[in-house]
């Protein structure tokens, strides 16, 4: 009989890349309408937002949070849907709210003309006698706060034709922490998960530890943090040194001969497998 023992971290090393956005300040002025028809064909432009020496519009699908509280009035332009729309949803986090993406409207070539943004508390109680018979409440009041968004053709900028700021309902100063709109990793914690994953630290608790110490300031839902450990080893694959992958196999092996023995090592307290023993008859 000849034992083996082989001792590991459980997961595929990994690579991911992210692109880190510096975070920026709000835009607190509009800039003014041109109110003349542009030529068939021509598009009108706006000047590009300048916030100190860098133009807004290079921002991509990771757009910064908003480092002081933003201002929203009717009249006031945006160089795309995206930009605006994050704009929006940075004016709820600050004033204790959060906002949804109601009614869109398109072009011909499927393109965004109009958009509504409103409260999460907005629209009605559903008439659904399973409500009643669950006795389940709804935070639906009715709220009227909502963001009419427009692009003009021919243009490439996006106004707020019409800003109904009321509410009738408590406003959240904690809505940051429970909300599952803001309630998100950070750029810098996802770079961090992505650095101990490729080191070979997959286990929640001691990544949740991790970042307690860097991060003392920080909520971080743990379900957050799992969702993305598991999408990051998903995205790295299997390199071959897999530990579940290799006790699969053992247990494979196991089945197909009674003389195999196979004993895993199973961390009781955080479910990590630490290693593995496993004896043949060769």
């Amino acid at each position: 009989m000849e034992p083996s023992f082989e001792s590991f971290n459980t997961t595929t090393s990994e690579t991911h890349l992210f692109n880190n956005i510096s975070n920026y300040p709000s835009i607190t002025m509009s800039l003014p309408l041109d109110n003349t028809q542009p030529p068939f064909n021509q598009v009108s432009s706006l000047p590009p937002l300048d916030i100190e020496g860098t133009n807004l519009i290079q921002y991509g699908e990771a757009i910064s949070h908003l480092q002081s509280y933003p201002t929203l009035d009717e009249g006031m332009n945006f160089p795309n849907f995206k930009i605006a729309i994050h704009y929006c949803i940075e004016f709820g986090r600050f004033n204790g709210f959060s906002v949804r993406k109601k009614r869109v409207e398109k072009n011909n070539d499927d393109s965004i003309r109009s958009r509504c943004i409103d409260c999460e508390y907005s629209g009605r109680i559903r008439d659904n006698n399973k409500i009643m018979i669950r006795n389940k409440g709804s935070k639906k009041t009715k709220c009227s706060w909502h963001i009419n968004l427009f692009q003009p053709l021919n243009v490439n900028y996006v106004k707020i034709t019409k800003f109904v700021n009321t509410h009738n309902h408590e406003l959240l100063p904690d809505n940051t922490l429970f909300a599952p709109q803001f309630c998100g990793l950070s750029e810098d914690i996802k770079s961090d998960i992505e650095h101990y994953v490729k080191c070979d630290v997959m286990d929640l608790p001691t990544i949740r530890s991790l970042l307690k110490l860097k991060f003392p300031n920080q909520f971080m839902l743990s379900q957050d943090l799992l969702n993305y450990i598991q999408k990051i080893k998903r995205e790295f694959g299997n390199s071959g040194n897999d530990g579940a992958t290799l006790l699969n196999e053992l247990f494979i092996m196991q089945k197909n001969g009674p003389s195999f023995i196979v004993i895993p090592q199973v961390d009781p307290f955080i479910s990590r497998l630490n290693g593995i023993f496993w004896m043949t008859s060769d």
